[in-house]
Formats: C-alpha cells, structure tokens, sequence
C-alpha cells in the first residue's frame, strides 16, 4: 500500500515504522527475561526497586516506544507527505 501511494515520504516512514514495531515489541519479551529465575534476572545490579521491579521499567519503555514513538513517526509521515503533496500542486 505504501509502495503503490508513489509518495517517497510515506515509503520511507513505512520503513521506519517497521523497525519501530520490531524494536518497540523486542522490549517486552526482555523485560520478561528480567522476571526472578529467567536469564536476565539482576541485570540493573544496585538498582533500588522497592516499590516496582525492572520488569515494570522494560514494560513501561515498550510502552513508550510503542505508543509515544509510532504516534510521532505518523504524524511526521503525515506532515512529510502533506508538504510533498502540496508543492506538487504548487
């Protein structure tokens, strides 16, 4: 679909919104890892988590990424592909 739009920014902003989804969705399986007994467990040594775990900060960053990240790279597509589309017609 985007291929076919012709309109280099929301090619590109597709491409990126790929690698958005795949990093952004990569955090969470690594917080898990974090949980008491898998493979990451201690891996923010010296850290004081009394009140929440690392496993609540992995998650939290994912959710950021995914959320706040992926909003800004559309709407920075959008405005991309809106000024393209407006010198063309210009």
């Amino acid at each position: 679909l985007a291929a076919s739009s012709g309109n280099v920014a929301v090619i590109e902003g597709y491409k990126v919104m790929r690698w958005f989804t795949l990093v952004g969705w990569a955090i969470y399986p690594i917080g898990y890892c974090m949980l008491p007994g898998n493979i990451l467990h201690g891996l923010v040594a010296g850290a004081d988590f009394t009140r929440s775990s690392p496993v609540d900060l992995a998650y939290n960053i994912a959710d950021a990424v995914n959320k706040i990240g992926f909003g800004l790279v559309v709407y920075s597509i959008a405005k991309s592909a809106t000024a393209a589309e407006q010198t063309k017609i210009a």
